[in-house]
C-alpha cells in the first residue's frame, strides 16, 4: 500500500499543478462572464426599446 502510494504522488503532484494552472488560465476567462452577460442584456433592451 505505502509502496502504491509513493507511486502515485508524482501524479498527484502533476494534477494538481494543472488544476492550478487550468484555474489560473480560467479564472481571468470566467470572471468578466457576468461582466459580458450584463452587457448583452442591456444591448437587447436597448434593441427592445428602439424596436
Amino acid at each position: 500500500m505505502a509502496s502504491y502510494l509513493e507511486f502515485n504522488l508524482p501524479w498527484v503532484r502533476l494534477a494538481r499543478t494543472l488544476q492550478l494552472l487550468v484555474e489560473l488560465l480560467v479564472m481571468p476567462l470566467l470572471l468578466p462572464m457576468p461582466m459580458l452577460m450584463m452587457l448583452s442584456l442591456s444591448q437587447r433592451r436597448w434593441k427592445r426599446i428602439r424596436n
